[in-house]
């Protein structure tokens, strides 16, 4: 059976789609083994960072379901990571000691995952727990011409640190798709040194920039699917990650004095068999006029497009069926919900295609 890891952030759009996945009747759980990135918490400020509900708040949206925590995301840029490496909790020591102390006082069934360059006060930390599995996330800056060669350090110096663990290789190429035969050589090889693999990528639009508004567009088609389907005709137990249809950071946030969210959309992605079709409203600061699509209007265009599947398909299905009705218990007012929705859909699609 193919397992799905998708890549998701510890958000609350994110961990809303995850928890309503779970909770769904058409779930495929055990199919499903999310990558969760942590929050970013800032170790420059004067206030100490805070890392006691991370634990709690994993337990109570996700349950008992087993997860692959990356701590590193931690960790905005070098300089805090510099930082946090000089940064000691009174009682429990440094971010890693600290977040695992969290995450085992709250029971949460996970392994963590590493980056191919980890630093080695991270991996002395992770040392402590005695993990049985171990993942490591190769970005695309080990995937070029000299490939095998990295990756053989990697391997070997993992394995060197954790001798007893079972460690899988998320061969993460994010939008720069590799050729069949590459990924398929590249697999073979590390198949071959007995760790596990499993393929990353995305073809989902980073942002709703440059798509018309007021309508409905095909952003791009699933390219990763069809890559990692074929791969997997020659690899039967290569596996499968995306980065769902999460987009792209913007660098102003809502707390800055730049940001307006008049000059902003309602955007919903949503995900067919093969493509990622864009419901896009018109411009917030004309949503006065009736004529224009607003946030349950874009829930219109997909349902009465050929693309939407059924209300009962997945939460987020079932969300956008009572918002095109403007059901007043299903309302979409900021931009977080459309991301749970968007999330949500993709993961049930997903995982019925593998």
């Amino acid at each position: 059976m193919t397992t799905y890891y998708p890549i998701l952030r510890n958000s609350t759009a994110e961990i809303e789609a995850l928890s309503k996945f779970y909770t769904h009747k058409n779930a495929i759980v055990d199919k499903v083994f999310p990558i969760i990135e942590l929050k970013q918490v800032s170790f420059s400020k004067e206030t100490p960072p805070k890392f006691n509900t991370t634990g709690s708040y994993l337990k109570k949206k996700l349950g008992n379901h087993k997860l692959i925590l990356q701590f590193s995301t931690t960790f905005s840029d070098e300089t805090e990571l510099e930082l946090a490496k000089n940064w000691k909790h009174p009682m429990l020591g440094n971010p890693i000691e600290t977040i695992q102390h969290y995450l085992t006082a709250s029971n949460i069934n996970y392994y963590p995952c590493i980056t191919a360059n980890e630093p080695s006060w991270i991996l002395d930390s992770l040392k402590t727990l005695n993990y049985k599995k171990l993942f490591v996330r190769v970005n695309n800056n080990y995937l070029n011409s000299n490939q095998k060669n990295n990756l053989d350090k990697i391997v070997t110096n993992i394995k060197s640190q954790f001798p007893n663990v079972s460690l899988t290789v998320i061969l993460d190429y994010y939008n720069n798709l590799p050729e069949l035969n590459d990924l398929v050589s590249l697999s073979k090889y590390l198949f071959q040194k007995d760790v596990g693999v499993i393929f990353c990528g995305t073809s989902c639009p980073e942002n709703a920039d440059g798509y018309p508004s007021g309508d409905i567009t095909v952003g791009n088609k699933r390219h990763e699917l069809s890559l990692f389907q074929n791969a997997q005709k020659k690899l039967p137990y290569l596996n499968f990650s995306d980065y769902t249809v999460r987009l792209k950071p913007k660098p102003i946030f809502k707390k800055d004095k730049g940001f307006n969210s008049n000059n902003t959309y309602f955007k919903l992605f949503y995900t067919t068999s093969d493509s990622y079709v864009i419901a896009k409203s018109d411009l917030r600061s004309k949503l006065d006029d009736p004529e224009k699509i607003n946030s349950s209007g874009i829930c219109r265009l997909i349902v009465n497009s050929g693309y939407f599947t059924s209300s009962d398909y997945s939460w987020g299905d079932n969300f956008i069926s009572h918002c095109a009705k403007e059901d007043i218990e299903f309302q979409i007012n900021d931009h977080r919900k459309p991301i749970a929705i968007g999330i949500n859909h993709h993961l049930h699609i997903t995982q019925n295609q593998l």
